[in-house]
């Protein structure tokens, strides 16, 4: 919920989304940073844990907003500022988010039509390491992340900007549903 307050607006959700996502960042940004490439092996999944971590909290965020202003998340998923790629930012972290959630559960031999649009997804971001059929084991959400973000290290705080952007286009769309503290 987003409040236009005295000294200006409170948004506590995105608080919310920040207090699990800036430690990550931080621990993220430390394993990114170690300059030994076999210890930086060690940690490549635990940064792609991590990561998902911060997707699933982004996308309870988009949730959360878009509840708010009583629009389904499918429909303000399609709004906001977009990626290179044409698709909306929103859609790009709720299909990161759902990857990083299922594709533990996916039938990698016959794949349904959602796990489908998400690996697709991750296609469009660079985040398979190779051309292949099989991606299961090349989908890389540090690639995905810094793609989305525009970023070379799969920063968070850039991901948070893009979410105000998100934000303030969903409040442009629904204006009917910024409510001001008194």
């Amino acid at each position: 919920m987003r409040l236009n307050g005295p000294d200006g607006y409170l948004d506590f959700d995105l608080d919310l989304f920040w207090d699990v996502a800036e430690p990550l960042n931080a621990k993220i940004q430390e394993i990114l940073a170690i300059d030994d490439p076999e210890i930086g092996l060690l940690y490549e999944e635990t940064i792609e844990q991590l990561l998902g971590v911060a997707l699933a909290s982004a996308q309870v965020y988009i949730a959360a907003v878009s509840r708010y202003h009583g629009v389904a998340k499918d429909k303000t998923i399609g709004l906001g500022p977009t990626h290179t790629s044409g698709r909306t930012i929103a859609s790009l972290v709720n299909h990161g988010a759902n990857f990083w959630k299922h594709a533990d559960e996916w039938n990698w031999d016959a794949l349904d039509d959602r796990a489908k649009r998400i690996v697709s997804a991750c296609r469009d971001l660079d985040a398979i390491h190779s051309d292949t059929n099989d991606p299961r084991s090349d989908i890389s959400l540090v690639r995905f992340v810094s793609s989305l973000t525009g970023s070379n290290s799969a920063d968070l705080q850039s991901l948070r900007h893009l979410l105000e952007q998100w934000r303030t286009s969903i409040e442009q769309a629904f204006p009917n549903k910024l409510h001001r503290a008194t």
